[in-house]
């Protein structure tokens, strides 16, 4: 997240930026699929193609950069067996697992954690800089920043999103076989907080367990640097 951010506080001084979106889903066995995606125009769209937004220290990376509509999309996707095996700059993802009853004939209750942190490029602003929201809003107020997670099974709980006093509140969409939560904010919100908390409670069969990706406080290099 941290070259995220760091392209962020660069838009700053451009008159172009762009729409966020990240996705995760897990399956039943722990393992899943990360992925960003940056869809801008004028000096960001141009660069996207050289950005490296997933570390290949994860594995194996698709990227891929396509023109729709006039705007340049950059999408990155990486397959993982466990979110253990992940290691991601500024934000932590992790699964908890409560337990499960009557010896496994019962859904595992589980839950699902994630915390986005922008506090550490920030902190090397100046502090007249540091969340200025209404700055942040002139900038990005028209772009949009999106995190959806696919989980298996039901939802039990989804704690609040707070984000500057407000809530949240998340799109669902699935079945009995799994759901989806989609939060949608202004891009210029998940800049303007230190942490941003997205915690869901879920049950589920299947054979995933505790898990939590490693925590990675550096930028992506771009390809061929």
């Amino acid at each position: 997240m941290m070259r995220l951010v760091a392209i962020a506080f660069a838009c700053l001084a451009l008159t172009a930026c762009f729409d966020l979106d990240q996705k995760l889903a897990l399956n039943r066995d722990g393992s899943g699929v990360y992925e960003v995606t940056l869809t801008a125009d004028g000096i960001i769209g141009e660069a996207l193609k050289n950005e490296v937004l997933i570390s290949e220290a994860n594995g194996k990376v698709q990227r891929e950069t396509e023109i729709v509509n006039g705007h340049a999309v950059h999408r990155e996707r990486i397959a993982f067996a466990s979110m253990s095996d992940m290691s991601l700059s500024d934000e932590d993802v992790s699964l908890t697992v409560h337990g499960n009853n009557l010896f496994g004939l019962l859904p595992k209750s589980a839950n699902f954690r994630r915390v986005v942190h922008s506090s550490d490029v920030r902190s090397e602003k100046s502090p007249e800089d540091k969340n200025d929201s209404a700055a942040l809003a002139a900038v990005f107020g028209q772009h949009t920043y999106t995190f959806s997670v696919s989980l298996p099974g039901s939802i039990d709980r989804i704690d609040p999103v707070k984000v500057g006093g407000t809530a949240i509140r998340p799109e669902i969409t699935g079945d009995y076989f799994r759901h989806t939560l989609t939060w949608r904010m202004p891009l210029y919100m998940m800049f303007a907080e230190d942490e941003v908390v997205f915690s869901v409670d879920f049950s589920a069969y299947g054979t995933f367990v505790d898990a939590r990706s490693k925590p990675r406080r550096s930028t992506p290099r771009r390809r061929g640097d």
